[in-house]
Formats: C-alpha cells, sequence, structure tokens
C-alpha cells in the first residue's frame, strides 16, 4: 500500500534524525515527573476522505526527499512512485486517510 510506505518513509526520516514518534506513550509520565497533578490524557487522530488536510502524507514526503534521498533509505524512483500513487489515494474519496495519533496531556501545577 502506497499510504504505508509513504508513512514509513518519512518516519525513517524523521528517526535517523532524532524524532520520537511513540514519545505520546510516554508523554503523561514525563508531565507527572515535572511536577503536574491530576494529568489527564485525550487521544486524538485526525481522519480524512477529502479535503487538503488529505495531502498531507505527499506534502510531507515532499518535504522529505532530500533527506530520504541523502540517507540512502529510498532511490528517486521510489518515491515518485509512491508520491504517484498516494496522489491518486489522495483524490479517491473512498479512500479513508488515518493521520498520526496524537496524545495530549494536560496537569496543575
Amino acid at each position: 500500500n502506497a499510504f504505508l510506505r509513504a508513512v514509513e518513509l518519512y518516519r525513517k526520516a524523521g528517526e535517523a534524525q532524532g524524532e520520537h514518534f511513540e514519545i505520546g506513550k510516554y508523554l503523561p509520565q514525563l508531565v507527572q515527573k515535572a511536577g503536574a497533578r491530576n494529568v489527564q490524557v485525550r487521544l486524538a487522530q485526525p481522519a480524512y476522505l477529502s479535503g487538503i488536510e488529505k495531502k498531507l502524507p505527499s506534502w510531507t514526503v515532499e518535504e522529505a526527499t532530500p533527506y530520504l534521498l541523502q540517507a540512502g533509505i529510498a532511490t528517486q524512483e521510489e518515491i515518485d512512485a509512491v508520491l504517484e500513487a498516494v496522489r491518486l489515494l489522495e483524490e479517491d474519496e473512498t479512500v479513508l486517510f488515518l493521520m498520526a495519533r496524537m496524545t495530549q496531556v494536560w496537569g496543575i501545577k
């Protein structure tokens, strides 16, 4: 699936640059350790069948392309093929795109 490959590519690029895509599961503890009490958590995961927001995966891969090439994570040919396939899915209003789950954490300090 082109969408899943696009996600994999930009995650690999981010991880190689020190990004922590799984930090959400640690946020409540981090907020508690920072001295907050009554810590609350909410998860948000945007989903799109249409609209400009559905283009976020292709925009992200486009932005990551120079790094993906430099780091040898993907070839230009693979990136072009993934982008072409993802753009077709973006236009198909029967295909649901689930975006990254976001962890929202708050408390009282």
